[in-house]
């Protein structure tokens, strides 16, 4: 897993299969989102991290984590770092 630059686009997204993972800086937070519920499709050349997310705190800057294979979700949610990120596990 890896944080999101401005070369992930929605269509790889989509055409992974994966969900995205998303982590709040401000309460820790952090959630899976289906491709589906992210209303992207296969056309679409929007840049990931363009993508407007919000946490339940009221978060704006929200990190976006690209999931690399199934069993990294998982991993993720536990709070596992995310490569480059400096994003440690939480308690």
């Amino acid at each position: 897993m890896r944080l999101c630059d401005q070369s992930d686009t929605c269509r790889v997204l989509y055409a992974r299969g994966l969900p995205l993972g998303i982590s709040c800086p401000r309460c820790s937070r952090r959630i899976l989102l289906k491709v589906g519920l992210l209303g992207i499709h296969e056309h679409d050349h929007r840049p990931v991290i363009r993508l407007p997310l919000l946490c339940r705190c009221g978060a704006i800057d929200v990190q976006r984590v690209i999931l690399e294979s199934p069993d990294e979700g998982d991993m993720f949610l536990d709070g596992r770092s995310v490569e480059g990120s400096g994003m440690a596990r939480t308690a």
